[in-house]
Formats: structure tokens, C-alpha cells, sequence
């Protein structure tokens, strides 16, 4: 099981002898230390920056990069956004909302 926001296993684990990955392949640590059990707790959520501008918030491998891509059917994707780095495993992208319904995925570069 994932650890969920504020659990206290998060960053929690000793470093030395933990896998370099979890079980599903997220590399670790993801944050300022290893997490307790199998599972790296990965950060993703969306807020409102303001009026009609949300941001999109989620863990990554720190220091690759990620671009921000946008479908309105989940079959046809096109970028959004240049390439950012996630800094210190962290990335955030504000986006403009329109009148439709999009969907939004992250992909590393």
C-alpha cells in the first residue's frame, strides 16, 4: 500500500541497505528520505491558481523532465508545455481551464 499525505512513514526509512527502487519501479528516495515499506509515496494533485487556472502538482525522478500533454477524448494527446525539471523530485504546472472537459497526463522526456 501507498503511503497517503502526511502519513508519518513518509521520508521515515533508513537510506542504508533500502532498494533503489519500490516495488512498482519509482526510484527512491522520492523526497528528503527513503520511505517506510514497499511503496515511495508519489505526490499528485490539482488546485486552483485562479480564476480559470488550476495547478498540477506531482513527485517525479528529481532532476529528469516531464511535459505536460492534454486530450479532451484520452486517445489523442498534444503537449502543453515545454520541458520542466522536477526539482528536488517535485514538479508543478499551471494551466489555463477552457469551456470543455480535458484530461491531463504527465510523460517524461
Amino acid at each position: 500500500m501507498v503511503p497517503q499525505k502526511g502519513s508519518p512513514a513518509i521520508d521515515a526509512g533508513d537510506r542504508p541497505g533500502a532498494p533503489e527502487t519500490d516495488q512498482r519501479g519509482i526510484k527512491r528516495p522520492n523526497g528528503s528520505g527513503v520511505d517506510i515499506g514497499a511503496a515511495e509515496y508519489t505526490l499528485a494533485e490539482a488546485t486552483v491558481a485562479s480564476n480559470r487556472r488550476i495547478r498540477l502538482n506531482f513527485s517525479g525522478v528529481p532532476d529528469a523532465e516531464y511535459r505536460l500533454q492534454e486530450s479532451s477524448d484520452l486517445v489523442s494527446w498534444s503537449s502543453r508545455t515545454n520541458r520542466l525539471p522536477a526539482v528536488q523530485g517535485f514538479v508543478s504546472f499551471e494551466v489555463e481551464i477552457g469551456d470543455c472537459p480535458r484530461f491531463f497526463r504527465t510523460v517524461a522526456e
